[in-house]
């Protein structure tokens, strides 16, 4: 009889209590969509996807920036942006957030990682110029060093500091060059605002890129962020 009387004032309909017959979800997986408000139109959104959302995402041709990985430098030597610099993109920019150096004037640089280490020596060319506030007139200066040169007399006071974008195409290509151009503003050691405009390449041989490392001339990165974008994809 206690058993009988749990159906006392069910007003269900055979049709109804049928739809409960073959279920074999647990209370625990019914339970998931407690407190759901998702109405039908957005469920059905669902409908279709076959992986990660991201990972979709992430494969739609052009227009997305995708971030990949992030470092944040705390007094480094080095900052290097290696991971998932790959062939899945074509295109990658680097964003440079908020990075000081530990040394007033200090010129921020960069090398590519090529064979499994970042060489240095004269495999790099390049040019940089350099806009002030102060001034009329732009600072262009040939590049032919063992880096590529970024930016020039960063500013290592509390409220200085440079920002730029880098991009490399194609970095995993073995049979192109891989031109790096920047561009970005800072603060120089004397209080002035820069902008920088920059471009460079490892002309030693058109070998796949894996790494871009990040530097000043004199002392560490005091502080900044680096991230690494997927852009495009053909």
């Amino acid at each position: 009889a206690a058993e009988l009387n749990i159906l006392d004032g069910v007003t269900s309909t055979a049709a109804e209590l049928n739809i409960l017959d073959g279920v074999t979800s647990t209370a625990a997986e019914l339970n998931l969509l407690d407190g759901v408000s998702a109405t039908t139109a957005e469920i059905n959104y669902l409908d279709g996807v076959t992986s990660s959302i991201q990972t979709q995402l992430g494969n739609v041709g052009g227009g997305a920036w995708v971030v990949l990985s992030t470092v944040t430098a705390s007094n480094s030597a080095t900052v290097d942006v290696e991971t998932t610099l790959d062939g899945t993109y074509d295109d990658y920019v680097v964003m440079i957030s908020g990075v000081r150096p530990a040394t007033d004037g200090a010129f921020l640089q960069l090398r590519t990682k090529v064979g499994g280490s970042y060489p240095s020596g004269n495999n790099y060319k390049g040019s940089q110029a350099t806009m002030s506030n102060d001034s009329a007139s732009i600072s262009v200066e040939k590049d032919e060093t063992n880096n590529i040169l970024l930016a020039r007399g960063v500013g290592n006071a509390s409220n200085e500091c440079v920002r730029m974008q880098v991009h490399i195409s194609k970095p995993s290509s073995t049979g192109l060059q891989k031109p790096i151009y920047g561009m970005g503003a800072g603060v120089r050691g004397d209080g002035v605002s820069m902008m920088y405009f920059c471009n460079g390449m490892y002309y030693s041989a058109a070998t796949a890129v894996t790494g871009l490392r990040f530097f000043f001339n004199s002392g560490n990165i005091s502080v900044g962020t680096f991230r690494l974008y997927g852009v495009a994809k053909s």
